[in-house]
C-alpha cells in the first residue's frame, strides 16, 4: 500500500493548499458576494479530501492504553500486543500517566465489549467489538508482585492471561539448535497469510463484524463437562479456592483455544461454515490442563515472598542430589550463588521446616571453638526413588504448602 498511500498524501496535500489559497482570497475580497463564494470553494474541496488509508498493523509492542484504543480503531478493532519483555505492566499501572492504572480498554478488549473514549483535545474514539490478543515472554521475575499491583488481581486482569513456567534450560543447553524444518516454515506462513486474507464479515449496513463459530453437540458436552469440573474445584476447601479469578474464567478460555485450533485447522477455507468438533475441543482441554497446573504456579510467584521461592531452590537442590541430610554448611557452599548470606539460607530452611519437609538439628558444641553447622534432616519418605519428586520433573514439592501457599 506504499505507493497508494504516497499518492493519495500528495493529493490530499494540494487540495488542502488550493482550500488554503481560496480562504487567503475569501479574507481580502473587497465585498461579501466575492468573499462568501470563494469560502464556499474552499469548503468544497475541504469536503472532498481523500482519507489516507493506514499502513495494516496487526501488532504492538508499545503503546499506552490511550494510543492502543485509536490503534485498535485504525486497524478493524483487532489487535495484537506482544513483547519479550514485561514492559506491558509498567504501562498498565500508569507509567505515563502518574502511576493511575489504566486497565479498563484492556479488561474489555478480552471479552469483546464496547468501549468509547472522550478526551480533552483529542477526537474520540469509539470501538463496538475490540479483540485484544496478549503474548508476553518476559523473565519469571516480572511476576513477582504482580499480584500487589492496584487493580491487577482485584480487577481480573491476571485472571485473564494464560501462563507456562518452562524450567530454566541454563547449565544443561546443547548450544546447537535444530532449524525449524522447510515443510513446517512454509505451510505456518502459508496458513497465517491465508487466515490473513480471510474475507471479512459484514452486517446488514456493511460493517464489519467478527464471525460466529459454533461447537457441535459432542463438543458442547466436553465443553461442559470441563466447566463443571472447574466450577466444583472453586468450592471451599478444593484446588482452586484461592484462584477463582483464574478459574471463573477457564472455561472461555478453553473454548477461545478451541476456536484458535479449529481456525488453525481451515486455514485455508471457512472455518466460520464449519462446527468446531469434539476432537479439537478435546485437543484444546488437553492444552488447558497443562495450562491450568502453570498458570496456578505462576499466581503464586505473583502473590509469594521472597522466602519461599528461595525454599523452592533449596529443595529443588535437595531433589536434584537426593540427599537424606546435610549441613547448613555444605548447603551454602553448594548455592552461594543464591544465598549472598548464611541467614537467608537459614530463612528458607526455616519455611521448609514449618512445612514437615526437612528437620534442622542444632548440634551441641564440643569444647571450645565455633560450634558445629546445624545438620539438616530430610523427611526418609521423600528421598526414596518412587516418591513424588522422583516424578516432578521441575523438582518443585507437591504438596500445596510449598507450591501454593
Amino acid at each position: 500500500m506504499e505507493s497508494e498511500i504516497k499518492r493519495i498524501s500528495s493529493e490530499r496535500k494540494t487540495m488542502e493548499a488550493r482550500a488554503k489559497e481560496k480562504r487567503s482570497k475569501a479574507a481580502r475580497a473587497k465585498n461579501n458576494g466575492e468573499a462568501e463564494a470563494l469560502a464556499r470553494e474552499a469548503a468544497d474541496i475541504e469536503a472532498q479530501l481523500p482519507d489516507i488509508p493506514s499502513q495494516p498493523q496487526l501488532w504492538t509492542s508499545d503503546a499506552t492504553p490511550e494510543r492502543l484504543g485509536v490503534l485498535l480503531a485504525e486497524h478493524g478493532e483487532c489487535l495484537a500486543w506482544l513483547s519479550s519483555e514485561g514492559g506491558v505492566f509498567d504501562l498498565l499501572q500508569g507509567r505515563y500517566s502518574r502511576g493511575i492504572p489504566n486497565l479498563d480498554l484492556v479488561l474489555k478488549a478480552h471479552s469483546g465489549d464496547a468501549e468509547r473514549v472522550d478526551r480533552n483535545g483529542r477526537p474520540p474514539v469509539f470501538l463496538q467489538s475490540p479483540r485484544l490478543s496478549i503474548g508476553l515472554s518476559p523473565q519469571p521475575d516480572v511476576l513477582h508482585g504482580l499480584a500487589a499491583k492496584p487493580g491487577f488481581r482485584g480487577r481480573g486482569l491476571l485472571g485473564r492471561f494464560l501462563y507456562l513456567l518452562p524450567p530454566s534450560p541454563l547449565g544443561f543447553r546443547r548450544l546447537e539448535s535444530n532449524p525449524v524444518p522447510d515443510g513446517v516454515r512454509d505451510a505456518y506462513a502459508a496458513g497465517l497469510r491465508a487466515m490473513l486474507d480471510w474475507e471479512p464479515a459484514t452486517d446488514e449496513h456493511g460493517d464489519e463484524r467478527p464471525y460466529l463459530l459454533r461447537l457441535s453437540g459432542d463438543a458442547r458436552s466436553e465443553h461442559h463437562e470441563f466447566a463443571q469440573a472447574i466450577e466444583e474445584q472453586m468450592q471451599p476447601g478444593r484446588d482452586l479456592e484461592h484462584f477463582t479469578d483464574w478459574a471463573g474464567k477457564a472455561p472461555g478460555a478453553a473454548a477461545r483455544l478451541a476456536g484458535v485450533l479449529h481456525g488453525i485447522e481451515h486455514a485455508h477455507g471457512t472455518p466460520w461454515e464449519a462446527e468446531i468438533t469434539a476432537k479439537t475441543m478435546k485437543a484444546a482441554l488437553e492444552i488447558m490442563a497443562v495450562m491450568t497446573h502453570h498458570s496456578l504456579a505462576a499466581l503464586d510467584m505473583m502473590g509469594a515472598d521472597l522466602t519461599l521461592a528461595a525454599a523452592r531452590k533449596v529443595w529443588a537442590w535437595i531433589e536434584r542430589n537426593r540427599l537424606a541430610s546435610f549441613t547448613v554448611s555444605d548447603a551454602f557452599n553448594a548455592l552461594r550463588g543464591t544465598f549472598d548470606r548464611v541467614a537467608k539460607l537459614r530463612a528458607a530452611l526455616e519455611a521448609l521446616e514449618e512445612r514437615g519437609y526437612v528437620q534442622v538439628i542444632e548440634l551441641p558444641r564440643e569444647g571450645r571453638g565455633r560450634p558445629p553447622s546445624p545438620l539438616v534432616r530430610v523427611r526418609p519418605e521423600l528421598t526414596g526413588p518412587d516418591d513424588e519428586l522422583a516424578r516432578n520433573p521441575r523438582g518443585i514439592p507437591g504438596d500445596s504448602n510449598i507450591l501454593y501457599a
